[in-house]
């Protein structure tokens, strides 16, 4: 079992994490049996003032594409230590710019052949395998693709267009009369065995809503009208979802779940205390979105009738 390669570029962090906490340990116990009092932490400032000369903790940041608070804390910490202190511009002197004290220079003497040895014994670690010959050209690569776009916009991006979207949530409308009779007849099409009580939901959706007997949402993403929940009043404080729709093609994509979830809110608002729902047991996708918004197993009916003694019902409640 190699959990790393099973992972693959899931532990991509977590084998960066490991590779430098590792290299940071060795580089603490170099200094420590070298009796030098310099921590890996401080190092990034120490090669920019002794690279570059000096300069203000802005630079830094930008240097480094760091927080200007995270510069100026660790600027703090060596300033404590006396390892560097702040000078004025010579061109400016609002501008403070970071520069060694005569003690961190003195240090910098003792790193600067630890320095070179650890640089030398990397380049031959890295070179003994091709691979790993190439890793730092391929860090420099992947920090300048994730700086245009990283992995957070990503992966957002991705799941928004296979699992979420982004729609409307719409009541009825005559305008859109044709695709919801279509996504009922859908439902009754893969679904033949389902009783079907109340047809006014169906050939008078509009008339059933304007005389308050229930209410029809629908989505509607990309301008186009993808599912739709049918809730039936039953008394004035319970309700009772008939239909919760979805088109095959805008599966997995949390409509079903939005759905449900904005006529609980409908509902609680107008002083309902309850709502139910009845599928059949086939109604496998409708039952699992009801499950995860919260909605328990009340009862189970089974057919009586013969020719469809397999028919279990399922009803599920939810309390408002």
């Amino acid at each position: 079992m190699n959990i790393y390669n099973d992972a693959g570029e899931l532990f991509f962090g977590t084998r960066l994490k490991r590779l430098s906490e590792r290299f940071l340990f060795n580089m603490t116990r170099i200094y420590k049996t070298l009796d030098i009092p310099f921590e890996p932490a401080w190092f990034p400032i120490f090669f920019i003032l002794y690279k570059y000369g000096p300069k203000s903790v802005t630079e830094i940041a930008e240097i480094l594409d760091i927080t200007h608070s995270a510069v100026s804390q660790q600027a703090t910490v060596l300033e404590n230590k006396e390892l560097v202190h702040f000078v004025p511009s010579e061109t400016d002197r609002r501008k403070r710019s970071l520069n060694f004290t005569e003690k961190g220079e003195a240090l910098l003497q003792q790193i600067l052949p630890v320095w070179r040895s650890v640089q030398c014994n990397m380049q031959r670690l890295l070179s003994a395998n091709p691979n790993s010959a190439n890793i730092l050209s391929g860090l420099s690569e992947i920090e300048e693709t994730s700086a245009d776009k990283d992995i957070f916009a990503r992966v957002l991006r991705d799941l928004r267009e296979r699992h979420f979207t982004i729609m409307d949530i719409i009541p009825y409308s005559r305008q859109y009369e044709k695709e919801y009779k279509s996504l009922i007849l859908d439902w009754f099409i893969d679904n033949e065995d389902t009783d079907f009580q109340s047809s006014n939901f169906l050939n008078m959706p509009l008339s059933v809503m304007e005389k308050k007997e229930g209410w029809i949402t629908l989505a509607k993403p990309e301008q186009k009208i993808a599912g739709t929940i049918v809730t039936k009043y039953k008394t004035s404080t319970a309700a009772e979802i008939l239909f919760l729709v979805v088109k095959t093609d805008w599966r997995q994509r949390q409509i079903g779940r939005i759905l449900v979830m904005d006529t609980v809110k409908k509902l609680r608002q107008q002083g309902f205390t309850s709502v139910t729902a009845c599928f059949d047991r086939k109604h496998i996708a409708a039952l699992k979105v009801l499950r995860t918004c919260g909605f328990g197993l009340r009862e189970m009916q089974h057919g009586l009738d013969k020719s469809k003694k397999d028919k279990t019902i399922l009803q599920l409640s939810l309390n408002l």
